[in-house]
């Protein structure tokens, strides 16, 4: 389903690890986020949570079931109410099975690793009374690590105009110090950011040189391209007539699925973990505070093992009810839909800070020799007992944590915490439909219902985890949460009109209106109403027009309502380096001021970059400084420079619901637009061909708000409601951004779709039959705030950006199967068009190279980097035995083994590349053996 054409942005699969690791995929129909495509089962809604998008889950549907999918891409909410704008995707279950049905396959790739097994068992079995479907699936997928493709397995990064890769994260077991500049070590050295020597035990300051580049830790290497997961599936389906006109239905469905990610060992960031290192730690060279109140120090837990998260998900679903007839064209049915989701998670590779803070405060060599936590006595009173022991606490030299002391130390404080979620969503509906009266054309047909529907989400977080405000935890901020609890209740009306109004006449085979309209009154959110109206008009027996403009809706979710604060470690390219720096100040390495003209600092995007975000400016006193007088930076931002490039590609953030921060959400609504042609010709029997335009515009969109679009706005207008959401040191780095749910502004998308289908008379070398599917992307724009013009419209067509996802112009599949006697074969062909990395308008915000700052190096904004198109070919042979009831098929994927294009880990979380979008596995082989009985 990920290969339709009509998919952008970021939809969540199982070779998303960062973002993912929950074996869930989903559907993001024009890039819009899988949460404005609705997921049905029979025509009826599903567990609508799943992967980490939103969405639903559509790997809990067990596809041994499904007889075929209808893919509806206009906006439907007058048909099924909240969440269907860009689309719906119906699955289609299987009703007239007999027998037992058996498969087992089995994949690989062609290095040798991903390794799938699986198999199904499907039994049917019809009476005269009704008929029975049973069956399960079963599907095991291995891990492959980033570590072992060539394009992932080092982190890549496009700074100053060249490709990076011999660095990463500045977060390493060596240690990023950031010493002052007053600091001895630092006047030596000549810098003020060092790192410990290769070997050296770190004890003395001559053990530690300047930090470079190259120290980055390569992070990138021991996380996956594709997350091990094992995928249970079971389901039965039932059908008893109870009369001639009334029939008894039952749906039950069952997905057990437990899935992993990894990530590099756990980073340590004094600063924003808010730990502070002491200047009397026992180990500490420098004699200097370090964290929230001093200055930076990062280092890697690399002896406590990868970070991971072990997800084990339950889905459960009922489907029950009746249906019937009365009279002759009348059709009713009853239905009760109950489902259910739990997702119980185990973390590991997490420390307790809480314990951490008492290791790396105050530290001394006691009387005995050993090395205690606290403060001894103070030998100029000798008379008075001061000594003060923290009992139970060991000091940790986190100057070293490759130390076996430190190891063993660090494992004491070693936590492996629990999560849960659970979603329920209870309904009724009941639905009728049948002819009005005659009219010249045909009958006039009504369709209408009501329904109720209830949905409730729980989460619990284990103690370490629960978040402060500033989302920090008793462990690492990226893995604090909060405990969420909450429900709605909406209950809706719809009908649905069709009249046909012309037929055989001239120009008119055919002329057919429906119009439609849904009421809905939700118990948060007060009542929406969505109409459609639909035309189909025939002018010949070869030529169908269409046209369909329909009112769009979606409901805000419990979670974008009432989720607290959590932790998260977004992308963010500042746009603040460089703020606040004194032009012509000049200072010797040790501080001393060389001169400083009348010039002072300027301070524009102050909302964004000063003293409203929590930083101040510089120390006492206005310049300019005395020459002969040491500069002392004080805690706010330093004159020499400004605020800092922290060479980190990810920044702190706080995803919450809605409610947390204040902020009044309210549903999302828009207009949806298409209009085609459908072309059958009778003198080419076995083609067709549509062409469809569509267009959407949605306003108040719901999201939680990337930390770079929060930046982004408030830089480009002072007057954002967003800027609240930025918090900075006081030397001007960030703290952390809040990225609560919010209704953004307006999107407004537009495009065209192609199919070709042709099937070709039957011949002596077989059937043949071929077909495309192509979308191209005209417009996708993101107006964040619509009431200013100082912000810019963000225009994605044609572009990947982190924030969003991929909007290439043309996405496209063809295929050709051909089959003859006992032999079928077929050649699928996907194709993902070219696209650019960043854009070349600076308003957009959005640069391809990482060393963007509009303060400091405006000449590395607004980079735009294009990239070629990528195409996949995939082939696959089947071999029918009907003696033995038997296939046997073949298959290669990605058969030319064609590599994922690199778009720098400044850009991306995963692997070097957009791993929502392209194959990160390469070449992969696939056998499947089925027997029926």
């Amino acid at each position: 389903m990920q290969e339709l054409p009509n998919i952008a942005g970021a939809a969540t699969n199982p070779t998303v690890n960062n973002g993912g690791g929950t074996g869930a995929s989903t559907i993001d129909l024009r890039g819009l986020g899988s949460q404005r495509t609705l997921i049905l089962i029979n025509g009826r809604r599903v567990v609508h949570t799943g992967g980490a998008d939103g969405g639903a889950d559509v790997n809990a549907i067990p596809a041994s079931a499904v007889e075929r999918i209808e893919v509806l891409t206009v906006g439907a909410s007058s048909v099924y109410g909240s969440d269907a704008i860009a689309g719906v995707v119906n699955f289609i279950m299987r009703k007239d099975f007999e027998g037992m049905q058996a498969s087992i396959d089995y994949g690989i790739s062609s290095r040798s690793d991903g390794q799938r097994t699986g198999g199904s068992f499907t039994f049917g079995q019809a009476g005269e009374k009704g008929n029975v479907i049973a069956g399960v699936n079963y599907n095991q997928f291995d891990g492959i690590l980033s570590g072992d493709r060539d394009y992932s397995k080092v982190a890549t990064y496009l700074y100053a105009g060249s490709a990076f890769s011999a660095g990463g994260s500045s977060r390493n077991p060596r240690g990023f110090i950031s010493l002052p500049a007053t600091n001895p070590t630092a006047i030596a050295l000549g810098c003020t950011d060092v790192t410990r020597i290769p070997g050296a035990s770190g004890a003395t300051a001559s053990d530690y040189r300047c930090y470079a580049p190259t120290d980055g830790y390569n992070f990138q290497a021991v996380n996956l391209i594709q997350t091990p997961q094992e995928r249970t599936n079971a389901f039965f389906l039932a059908n008893y007539q109870i009369t001639d006109d009334v029939n008894a239905f039952l749906e039950v469905y069952h997905n057990k699925t437990s899935a992993n990610f990894a990530l590099a060992p756990l980073p340590f960031d004094a600063r924003t973990d808010a730990v502070t290192v002491s200047a009397d730690n026992y180990y500490n060279p420098f004699g200097a505070e370090f964290g929230p109140d001093g200055t930076a120090f990062r280092t890697r837990f690399t002896s406590l093992g990868q970070r991971a998260a072990f997800n084990n998900t339950t889905t459960d679903q009922v489907v029950a009810g009746l249906e019937g007839f009365l009279g002759d064209t009348w059709k009713w049915d009853f239905a009760m839909n109950y489902g259910h989701q739990s997702l119980l998670t185990k973390t590991n590779g997490y420390v307790l800070y809480a314990g951490l803070a008492d290791a790396l405060g105050p530290s001394f060599q006691d009387t005995d020799g050993s090395i205690v936590c606290g403060t001894p006595d103070d030998p100029s009173t000798p008379t008075i007992d001061e000594r003060n022991v923290i009992a139970g606490c060991t000091p940790v030299n986190i100057f070293n944590v490759e130390d076996p002391a430190t190891i063993a130390t660090l494992s004491k404080y070693n936590v492996n915490p629990y999560g849960s979620t659970l979603y329920v969503s209870k309904g009724f509906e009941a639905n009728a439909s049948g002819e009005l009266f005659d009219m010249p054309a045909g009958a006039a047909q009504l369709a209408f219902g009501a329904q109720w529907r209830k949905e409730y989400q729980r989460s619990e977080v284990e103690f370490v985890t629960v978040a402060n405000p500033d989302a920090t935890c008793q462990i690492s901020q990226e893995a604090c949460a909060s405990p969420v609890k909450g429900d709605f209740t909406a209950s809706e009306l719809y009908a649905e009109l069709f009249l046909p109004l012309l037929k055989d006449v001239s120009f008119a085979k055919t002329l057919n209106v429906t119009l439609g309209t849904r009421y809905s009154d939700y118990d948060l959110f007060g009542n929406n109403t969505s109409s459609k109206l639909q035309v189909e008009w025939r002018p010949i027996d070869d030529l169908l027009l269409r046209g369909t403009v329909a009112e769009v809706f979606r409901a805000p979710s419990v979670t974008d309502l009432f989720a607290g604060p959590a932790g998260n470690a977004p992308l963010l390219q500042e746009l603040c380096i460089g703020y606040g720096a004194d032009p012509d100040l000049v200072l010797a390495n040790d501080g001393t001021v060389i001169s400083d003209g009348p010039l002072t600092p300027t301070y524009n995007h102050e909302q964004a970059c000063g003293t409203p975000t929590g930083a101040s400016h510089g120390p006492a006193g206005a310049p300019p400084l005395t020459p002969g007088t040491v500069y002392d930076p004080g805690t706010g931002i330093p004159l020499n420079g400004g605020i800092a490039d922290t060479g980190l590609g990810q920044s702190t953030g706080v995803t919450s619901g809605a409610a947390y921060v204040g902020y009044d959400l309210k549903p999302e609504q828009g207009k949806s637009f298409d209009w085609g042609l459908v072309y059958d010709p009778s003198w080419l029997p076995g083609f067709s061909v549509s062409l469809d335009y569509w267009r959407l515009y949605l306003n108040d969109t719901i999201t939680n708000i990337s930390a770079q679009i929060v930046l982004n706005s408030c830089y480009a207008n002072p007057a954002s409601d967003l800027c609240r959401f930025i918090n900075r040191f006081d030397n001007g780095e960030v703290n952390y951004i809040r990225q609560p749910a919010v209704n953004l502004g307006r999107l407004d998308v537009k495009g065209w779709d192609l199919a070709l289908r042709y099937k070709l008379p039957d011949t002596a070398w077989g059937s043949w039959s071929f077909g495309f599917d192509g979308t191209y992307v005209a417009q996708w724009d993101n107006d964040t705030d619509t009431t200013t013009d100082a912000d810019a419209v963000v225009h994605l067509a044609g572009h990947y950006d982190s924030s969003y996802g991929m909007f290439g112009r043309i996405r496209a599949r063809a295929f050709a199967n051909w089959n003859m006697g006992d032999w079928s074969a077929s050649w699928r062909i996907r194709y993902i068009g070219a696209f650019d990395l960043g854009n070349a308008d600076i308003r957009q915000g959005s640069s391809a190279d990482g060393a963007c700052s509009y303060t400091a190096r405006p000449q590395f904004c607004g980079v735009e980097v294009p990239y070629g198109s990528t195409t996949y070919h995939s082939f696959s042979v089947t071999y029918a035995m009907p003696k033995i009831n038997s296939t046997i098929e073949l298959g290669v994927d990605n058969a030319f083994d064609k590599q994922p294009p690199i778009v720098y880990n400044n850009n991306v979380l995963n692997a070097n590349t957009d791993v929502n979008t392209f194959d990160t596995i390469g070449r992969y082989f696939f056998g499947r053996y089925t027997v029926k009985f």
